[in-house]
Formats: structure tokens, C-alpha cells, sequence
């Protein structure tokens, strides 16, 4: 068990039901009986590997303002199974902190039926599930770092698009932003947009692809670090050190890729400040305050600062 402190975070329909059929005695007593110290379930998703660090830091600086501990748990566990296991160990409230929350519809359902408030922290929920959450706007962020890139005379520029072969709501928005930007710049000609599995390897094979049909390609912009990453051990392997590569998610090695020379720029998605706000809500939201159903913070971008070639 990995402590951290945290707080718990009602769900739109709860907090609904707090504010609008609750009379104000009831709030008052409500408050009153959480006590001081409360505990909460940091359960763990998908992709948050490389994130670990972050999601500590932010969580516990929030959580040592606000009384609170919390259990981390392995949410790729059974969640029937896990949202009892919590319920028993006394957590008041579940912080799911995910890349994704694609496959965790149970988890989402058992914590309901359970009672026990939960929020979303980085994977954008379904409407359907009700949730409040705190995650990047994918949109904002993706189009700012591609008219980062474009910035400066890119009259002739010849760009190529990787992109997630997911329909999440998170990739959808991150190709709006990226479409938005490079219709801004009609100047620019996008010769290639590919779509890839996310993985380092597949994107390499795609890379390849798209420069044996278009050898004169001089951005290619992967809508995930990873397939940044394939896309820039390709362009090593073939000696391209001209062509520029972006990403997004700011992992080690492209933040490395940034000073080491390959890559221009990278989207950091601040999950610290992500987990952080997860927690200040769960608290706020024990203690009865209210609690925004939607939060979304503007990503920072990462720039090489290699001028460009």
C-alpha cells in the first residue's frame, strides 16, 4: 500500500442531490460528522507509468492541506472486487486517475452503487457516467503547440500527421486542435495524415512508409509521444537530423529527445497539477462544498531549444 493524501469527490448526480434535496440542517450535519482526517482510494489506470512521481507530488501537497490519506490501488483489478475491498478499509471516496477511462465503466458503476463519490482525474469520462473530472483540454493544447511549430516563415512546409487510431474523446479533440492550427497556416501542405496503435514500433513502420512515398517531408507531428518516438528512431536510423518531430505527454524520453536533438516540442499534460486538483476537490466535496463538474487546464508546451534547422 503506497500512501499518499487525498480527498474524496462526489459525483454530478451526488452533488446534485446534496445541493438541490438536502435541506441546509442536513448539509450542516453532513459536514460536521466528516471527520478531520478522512480516507480515499487513489486507484491507478492505464499509461500513468511514466506519471507516477507527478501524481504523488500533487497529491500529497493537496492532501497535506487538507487532512486527508489515501490508499493507492491497482484499478486493472477486478472492480467489483476492489470498490469493496476500499468500502471496507473505510475510504470515503475514489480519485481514479487514468489515461483513459475506456474499459473502467464497471469501476464507474460499482463505486455508484456503492455510494461512494468518485472523480476523474486526467481521462475524460463519458457523459454518460456522470462524472466530475479534471483533465488536459486536449483541443487548446494540441492546436498552441502546432502554431508553436508553425511559427516564423513556413511558406512551403511540408508536414506529415500520425494519429491515435482511437475515437476517445481525448483523441478526437487533440486532432480538432491539430486540424484548427494547420488551417490557420494555408501556407503549409499536409501530404500525409497516418493513423497508428500508439506504439513505438508500429509507428516506426508507419514513418517508414510514409517516407518511401514522400521523401520530402520536413515536420511530422504524432498526436502521442510514442508514436513521436517511432516516428524520431526512424528518421535517426535513415539519417534524416533535418526533419523535425513533435509530440504529446512529455514522457522521459522525449523530454530527453528535446535537449539531445530530434525533437521540437512536446505537450506536458501537468498531471501533477491534475492530481493536485483531484484531491482539493475530494476534499472540498467531503466537507460538503461544491465541486466543479468539469476542469480542464491548458497544457505547457516543451520546446527543443535547438533553433530550427
Amino acid at each position: 500500500m503506497w500512501r499518499i493524501l487525498l480527498a474524496g469527490v462526489a459525483t454530478i448526480g451526488v452533488a446534485g442531490c446534496l445541493q438541490g434535496a438536502n435541506p441546509p440542517e442536513h448539509e450542516a450535519y453532513r459536514a460536521a460528522s466528516i471527520p478531520a482526517a478522512a480516507r480515499v482510494a487513489l486507484v491507478l489506470g492505464d499509461g500513468m507509468a511514466p506519471y507516477l512521481d507527478d501524481i504523488e507530488k500533487g497529491a500529497q501537497a493537496a492532501a497535506r492541506e487538507n487532512h486527508v490519506e489515501v490508499l493507492r490501488v491497482d484499478g486493472r483489478a477486478d472492480p467489483s472486487g476492489e470498490v469493496e475491498r476500499l468500502r471496507r478499509s473505510g475510504a470515503g471516496a475514489i480519485v481514479f486517475v487514468s489515461a483513459s477511462s475506456a474499459g473502467h465503466e464497471s469501476l464507474f458503476d460499482m463505486a455508484r452503487r456503492a455510494g461512494i463519490p468518485l472523480v476523474a482525474v486526467g481521462a475524460v469520462p463519458d457523459p454518460a457516467a456522470a462524472l466530475p473530472y479534471v483533465a488536459v483540454d486536449d483541443e487548446q493544447s494540441a492546436y498552441l503547440a502546432v502554431t508553436a511549430l508553425l511559427a516564423g516563415d513556413v511558406d512551403g512546409l511540408q508536414v506529415a500527421v500520425l494519429e491515435s487510431g482511437s475515437e476517445s474523446i481525448q483523441t478526437r479533440a487533440r486532432r480538432a486542435g491539430i486540424d484548427r492550427a494547420l488551417a490557420e497556416h494555408g501556407e503549409v501542405q499536409v501530404l500525409a495524415r497516418q493513423r497508428a496503435n500508439g506504439r513505438i514500433d508500429q509507428a516506426y513502420e508507419t514513418t517508414r512508409q510514409l517516407f518511401a512515398a514522400h521523401p520530402q517531408i520536413d515536420l511530422v507531428i504524432g498526436s502521442s509521444d510514442a508514436m513521436a518516438l517511432g516516428a524520431l528512431k526512424y528518421l535517426r536510423d535513415s539519417r534524416r537530423p533535418q526533419v523535425r518531430v513533435a509530440g504529446f505527454g512529455a514522457l522521459p524520453e522525449a523530454r530527453a529527445a528535446l535537449t539531445g536533438g530530434g525533437f521540437a516540442l512536446t505537450v506536458d499534460p501537468r498531471i501533477e497539477k491534475q492530481a493536485y486538483l483531484g484531491v482539493e476537490y475530494a476534499a472540498r466535496s467531503l466537507r460538503g462544498g461544491d465541486v466543479p463538474p468539469v476542469t480542464l487546464l491548458e497544457a505547457d508546451l516543451l520546446l527543443s531549444p535547438r533553433p530550427r534547422p
